[in-house]
């Protein structure tokens, strides 16, 4: 209980006091690193839950197309057949095409249909091509299914587990994205407010500026989370970086009038 009501204090505190940073700093890195652990274990959850709702609505529709007969399949022996080809579903800069026309190896004359989207999921003739920002894959049909045959129904009746298993991956990958963006994005921070430091003339180390960042960092967040959810075709780290730097600098500000107050009162 203590723990979680010194993160409570810490998370609150870190989103309008700046008179608590100096205290908060001296505890090391590794507790400034747990303290956003703690907050990417709350925000991510907040957009995995955002991104699962949005993966089961898509489910849902995907789910009706394929119960409509002019969008009949089959999968036999490695080979895409298909009542009406091609068929395209573009949503949220997002793209699902099929095309029994095209194989994969030809998947790049497609490029004009892939170019302007963040994920891609080609259903050629011969096999799946996934383009995301972090993986390419293809993989064929033959090698995926073998001999067995595949089609509307099979994939309907999966869905409900495939969509759990997406949901699930996209949870824990909200989570971890948002941990390491957070790290990531304070080091550019750290360098910046780094710079300020000249024209401030103040001296800290890295390491502590860096501690700083992470703790300031928290009320960018907090609209960086809201805003990805609202919009969720858009990315906000510039925002972030800049947000948290501007806090950072006003922190350092009162860190240095408050060692200036007590050089002059010392006299």
């Amino acid at each position: 209980m203590k723990g979680k009501t010194k993160f409570l204090e810490k998370f609150i505190n870190s989103i309008y006091n700046i008179k608590e940073f100096s205290k908060y700093v001296t505890e090391g890195l590794g507790k400034a690193i747990l303290y956003v652990f703690l907050m990417s274990l709350i925000f991510g959850s907040l957009k995995g839950i955002s991104i699962g709702y949005e993966i089961n609505r898509q489910a849902n529709d995907i789910n009706k197309k394929l119960q409509n007969e002019e969008n009949e399949f089959i999968i036999e022996n490695g080979i895409l057949n298909t009542n009406n080809s091609p068929l395209k579903f573009e949503e949220n800069s997002s793209l699902i095409y099929i095309d029994s026309s095209t194989s994969l190896d030809k998947a790049n004359e497609l490029r004009s249909l892939t170019v302007n989207n963040d994920i891609n999921v080609l259903f050629l003739k011969d096999g799946v091509s996934l383009k995301t920002p972090f993986e390419n894959k293809v993989v064929y049909y033959k090698e995926a299914f073998g001999n067995n045959k595949i089609d509307n129904n099979v994939v309907i009746s999966q869905m409900s587990i495939i969509t759990k298993i997406l949901i699930g991956i996209s949870f824990i990958y909200a989570v971890g994205m948002c941990f390491i963006n957070v790290l990531i994005n304070c080091i550019f921070v750290t360098i910046f407010a780094g710079l300020a430091l000249i024209f401030m003339k103040l001296t800290i180390k890295y390491k502590v500026l860096y501690s700083l960042s992470l703790y300031a960092c928290t009320l960018p967040l907090i609209f960086k989370t809201i805003l990805e959810i609202i919009f969720s075709n858009i990315y906000l780290d510039t925002m972030f970086i800049v947000g948290t730097l501007v806090y950072v600098i006003f922190i350092l500000r009162y860190i240095k009038f408050e060692i200036i107050s007590k050089i002059k009162s010392s006299k």
